[in-house]
């Protein structure tokens, strides 16, 4: 509400008690005019965080939207989705995504997504059974160019391994990707900081006892690795002998029970990716308890979001009133200079 706009050289107020009240409207407009701007921000705060919340991992599923036919079909496969998503947010942050393996070359130098480790794995119970192979191929005999069927033996062990996560690396995806998130501020927004640190808190308290129960298997790969390329080679007998690859791991003992591993425990091999996880599965109840409580922490930011907007709301509306009031002084009491002349003139006449 600028003022000085609005008054031009031709105009005077007929009265001082108008102009006063004039002028006191505007200066209520521009407090009114910050109101907004920090009723805004507010606004924009809260729903950063909503946002926030609903990109991490589990409460992005139970934030989804469910889709349910007219007939009822379709209701049962969504919900298993969004508790599979979210049985996979309460796993470590660390675990594939996708078939229980890392992607290929991880074998031999470490993810960054893994690094650093503050904690480890502990052997729980380790099963395992000594399995024999042969992979045959054939040869031509340089002399006389007869073909040769051969074959190799071996053995190798096939196991399990299950392993209990501790400290950082028993950390879920849900509670990584929460105390990694970044403000979507340019600059510092404590309000922002205060309220995600709510829901973060709210969040830790739920899930940290789950993860104290989670239990990992894990599938090494063991068995030679280039049985197909032996089966298909070819050259020359006695002069082109194929030996078998071994997968990392198949040079090491064993783990035994109650050992600690990390990251550097296989000297310049990243072991977690040398194999195949299969992550925790939560009973049901725990997964439904989990879901509940997102609900209705999401439940609660919907209420501050409206509570903000409606804020919002309130100070447009109240400046929306102190505009009006203002150009009804206006309209009023300030009048054009002739107008003034005239009256002065029919004064004089009336003399």
């Amino acid at each position: 509400m600028n003022d000085d706009e609005e008054l031009t050289a031709d105009h005077f107020w007929d009265s001082e008690g108008a102009e006063q009240e004039y002028y006191a409207v505007g200066r209520a407009g521009v407090e009114a005019e910050k109101k907004l701007s920090e009723a805004k921000s507010h606004l924009l705060t809260v729903q950063a965080v909503y946002t926030c919340f609903a990109k991490t991992p589990g409460a992005a599923s139970v934030i989804r939207k469910t889709f349910i036919y007219p007939d009822g079909s379709g209701y049962i496969e969504e919900e298993e989705k969004v508790l599979d998503g979210l049985n996979h947010a309460l796993n470590p942050y660390w675990l594939p995504e996708e078939g229980g393996r890392f992607e290929f070359g991880y074998s031999y130098g470490y993810h960054h997504s893994h690094a650093p480790w503050q904690g480890s794995l502990i052997v729980q119970k380790v099963e395992s059974e000594t399995l024999q192979g042969a992979v045959g191929y054939g040869r031509h005999k340089k002399r006389d160019g007869a073909y040769v069927h051969l074959r190799i033996t071996y053995s190798y062990d096939k196991r399990v391994e299950w392993y209990t996560p501790t400290g950082d690396v028993g950390m879920s995806s849900l509670e990584h990707s929460l105390r990694f998130a970044a403000s979507p501020f340019m600059t510092p927004n404590s309000l922002f900081d205060k309220l995600l640190e709510e829901v973060k808190q709210e969040v830790y308290a739920l899930i940290r006892p789950l993860s104290q129960k989670v239990v990992l298997e894990f599938y090494p790969d063991l068995a030679p690795t280039n049985i197909e390329e032996i089966r298909y080679s070819s050259g020359l007998y006695k002069e082109d002998d194929p030996e078998l690859s071994w997968p990392p791991l198949a040079r090491y003992e064993r783990p035994h029970v109650g050992s600690h591993y990390n990251l550097s425990s296989y000297k310049s091999t990243c072991w977690i990716c040398c194999g195949r996880w299969e992550m925790h599965k939560f009973p049901l109840s725990q997964l439904e308890a989990v879901r509940e409580q997102i609900e209705r922490i999401f439940d609660r930011l919907r209420e501050r979001i409206a509570d903000a907007a409606r804020a919002v709301v309130a100070v447009e509306e109240e400046i929306a009133a102190l505009r009006r009031r203002k150009d009804n002084i206006h309209i009023l009491h300030y009048k054009p200079l002739i107008y003034k002349e005239f009256w002065s003139a029919m004064q004089t006449t009336g003399q």
